[in-house]
């Protein structure tokens, strides 16, 4: 069974090291003599900040509004990530797809590009509102 250990309020870390260190005196003075931790939020922050690729979960919804909570990015930082993603999706602009309502007959037009940037930002709001609950229960839970 592994064992985990909290690297910050929002992730965790395979404490597989700690295993490892044990087996032998050799690997424990290796292993202690760095000091490493690896944080998966801040590794994607200081690609955002080098303009480096990242996932979409890092620029929408709870990955994105974690690493804001945790001060790695700001807003700022994310919206040139969040354009070019749109401009991305933006192909399918004029690719309005149409459809009949099996019940009514009526012909049902939508449009991707608009339903995904419109799911996006519903993605991030919410995401932001349950990073707000957190540390409201978290703050509650300590008093």
């Amino acid at each position: 069974m592994s064992k985990f250990k909290s690297i910050n309020k929002y992730s965790s870390e395979w404490d597989a090291h700690i295993n490892k260190a044990t087996a032998s005196p050799q690997f424990a003075k290796q292993y202690k003599s760095h000091n490493f931790v690896l944080d998966s939020h801040k590794i994607a922050a200081d690609k955002i900040k080098n303009h480096e690729a990242v996932g979409e979960q890092w620029i929408w919804g709870l990955c994105a509004a974690e690493m804001i909570d945790l001060g790695y990015v700001t807003e700022a930082d994310l919206r040139p990530y969040r354009d070019a993603h749109l401009a991305d999706i933006r192909r399918l602009k004029d690719y309005t797809l149409e459809a009949k309502d099996p019940k009514n007959k009526e012909t049902i037009t939508f449009n991707p590009y608009e339903d995904k940037k419109t799911e996006l930002i519903e993605k991030h709001r919410t995401a932001l509102e349950i990073v707000a609950q957190k540390k409201v229960d978290s703050t509650a839970d300590t008093q």
